[in-house]
């Protein structure tokens, strides 16, 4: 899935709907009318769509649905569907299923997680070519 940037329109409503704690000025590592890939997507118990995509500095960022138009709706052949212990509906690579660290690992630059993101990465990539 790829989706555009269309910025943060961080009105009470949708504060409250993502319960954000972020400010008016809070830099998302995006840039207003570009692209970005979609790495996973979650469905909240309220309705709520949290995307996971790859900002303009290679990482990976969480996002409220609603700063976004879809630009390819192209569901990933390597999205699995399960739960979190949330209760949240999850659109998740296999990675984040096996590893449930997956994102702390990588922020913590683990060799072994680094390289299987980067992979992932390649493989979501070469669905949009």
């Amino acid at each position: 899935m790829i989706v555009k940037y269309l910025g943060s329109n961080l009105t009470v409503e949708v504060k409250k709907k993502y319960d954000l704690v972020y400010n008016l000025n809070q830099d998302y590592h995006l840039d207003i009318d570009q692209n970005y890939l979609v790495v996973a997507l979650i469905i909240k118990k309220n309705g709520a769509i949290i995307l996971h995509c790859i900002n303009k500095y290679g990482h990976i960022g969480y996002y409220p649905f609603d700063f976004f138009q879809i630009v390819e709706s192209k569901v990933s052949k390597y999205w699995f569907i399960g739960n979190n212990s949330h209760g949240d509906i999850t659109f998740l690579p296999k990675e984040y299923y096996e590893n449930e660290y997956f994102h702390d690992d990588l922020s913590e630059d683990d060799s072994e997680t680094v390289r299987k993101f980067h992979d992932l990465v390649k493989r979501l990539r070469a669905e949009h070519e």
